[in-house]
């Protein structure tokens, strides 16, 4: 299995998001108790940007946190085999293009 450390999208349109990724630890193993998920949003843009979680043995997406305008934060991590994304939900784009990137 390929181990992906980060995802980045230009995001124009609802009902778009990044690939999703998966967090891992600098040795490669997944996390297996506590990390982070570094979280970065550029661009101009206007609406509201989801940060969602899935569980390996579902297909629903959780929305976690909004944002709604550029910010540099992290997430903590505390499950391990826990796909994450971001993206506008439907009905939530406005306009321009938001810049994102989930890395761990």
């Amino acid at each position: 299995m390929s181990i992906i450390t980060h995802v980045t999208a230009d995001l124009t349109a609802e009902d778009t998001y990044t690939d999703p990724i998966i967090p891992v630890t600098s040795n490669d193993y997944r996390i297996k108790s506590v990390g982070t998920l570094n979280i970065s949003i550029r661009g101009t843009w206007a609406g509201i940007l989801a940060f969602q979680r899935k569980f390996a043995d579902e297909t629903t997406w959780y929305t976690v946190e909004l944002f709604y305008g550029n910010i540099e934060t992290r997430a903590i991590i505390s499950e391990k085999d826990v796909s994450y994304r971001l993206g506008f939900l439907t009905g939530n784009y406005t306009s321009g293009t938001a810049d994102v990137r989930l890395s761990c």
